[in-house]
């Protein structure tokens, strides 16, 4: 999230997540990772991922959690695509597999937003990945992928998912 508000909300909302997942689940082995992504143009040294291995230490991610910090400026996509490449890229184990996608911006690419949002690269992203074959990737691998709606201006990017997904 690039903006604390929002960033709180979901570190706060996480961590409550976990809890009530090993509650749920008393018994069940359960790995969490975390990908925490800004864009491209705010660190641009192939630093702007923060990005935990699963593990079934849930303190280890809470902590790690805890101690992020917003990053902004420059225009307001932000490189999801990245990030999904570094999801798709884990060691998914398990039965069950669920990504998350918590953000207050949509991905870059004109086609996810509205056209008068700032975008530095309008084509899509920087790299030429293409999001929508990750959010087909997901659906291919059985991991199923839960947007959470926190800021208006993602909802034309999710609702591309839901269709790219199915």
């Amino acid at each position: 999230a690039s903006t604390n508000t929002h960033l709180e909300s979901i570190k706060k909302n996480f961590n409550k997540m976990i809890k009530d997942i090993y509650k749920t689940c008393p018994t069940a082995t359960i790995f969490i990772g975390f990908i925490g992504y800004t864009d491209f143009s705010e660190l641009d040294l192939d630093e702007n991922y923060i990005d935990i291995e699963f593990t079934e230490k849930k303190e280890e991610i809470s902590e790690k959690i805890e101690i992020l910090e917003p990053h902004g400026g420059g225009d307001e996509p932000e490189d999801l695509a990245g990030a999904f490449e570094l999801a798709l890229n884990k060691k998914w184990k398990g039965f069950s597999r669920f990504a998350i996608l918590a953000t207050d911006a949509p991905c870059h690419g004109m086609e996810f937003h509205s056209p008068d949002m700032e975008d530095n690269y309008p084509s899509g992203d920087r790299y030429d990945r293409d999001i929508k074959k990750f959010v087909r990737e997901f659906a291919e691998k059985n991991i199923s992928l839960f947007c959470v709606n926190i800021a208006e201006i993602t909802n034309q990017m999710f609702d591309i998912f839901k269709i790219e997904y199915e």
